[in-house]
């Protein structure tokens, strides 16, 4: 599920800023790689702790595939928070790729044919930090958020029922 979010936001970046796929770190340890190579502009793609709640919890019955009903337990809401951030040389470079990928974000997401929700969280900006003086750095905060759902289970279906003649001792 995590491979299938980062290749959405990544998919964001490398369609609507001038960051290529090769200037994409999907992990802190190729993050400090691109800071010290300073080859800007770069993107990065970093999960978070999610949360997950239960008060969606439920049992469905809805028709199957090859006929008949069956049962699925939605066992609760997940929410991944992924951070993307756009290192570039001046506020205007990241801030101009950041904000294109903010307006063209997808409102929803899927994973193994169940829709998700896609919200932005939280934006940030480094122009209030003293230790990057020679970069700036811009961030968006995004939930990607689906109900857990549980494999179908059938539903027996009894089309005819017998009765069978009581005994008489």
């Amino acid at each position: 599920m995590l491979l299938e979010i980062k290749n959405v936001l990544e998919n964001l970046v490398i369609t609507r800023t001038v960051i290529d796929a090769a200037k994409v770190a999907r992990n802190a340890h190729k993050e400090k790689k691109f800071v010290s190579d300073r080859e800007y502009p770069f993107a990065v793609l970093l999960t978070a702790d999610g949360t997950f709640s239960e008060k969606e919890m439920r049992i469905t019955r809805e028709p199957a595939e090859g006929g008949g009903r069956e049962e699925r337990l939605i066992r609760g809401e997940l929410t991944i928070p992924l951070e993307l951030k756009i290192w570039g040389k001046d506020e205007t470079q990241a801030t101009t790729a950041l904000m294109s990928c903010i307006k063209n974000m997808p409102s929803k997401w899927s994973y193994q044919n169940k829709e998700g929700r896609v919200m932005i969280k939280s934006v940030g900006f480094s122009d209030h930090m003293n230790n990057i003086s020679d970069k700036y750095v811009c961030a968006v905060i995004v939930d990607f958020s689906m109900c857990l759902v549980s494999d179908g289970e059938p539903i027996p279906v009894f089309n005819t029922v017998q009765q069978e003649e009581p005994e008489i001792q």
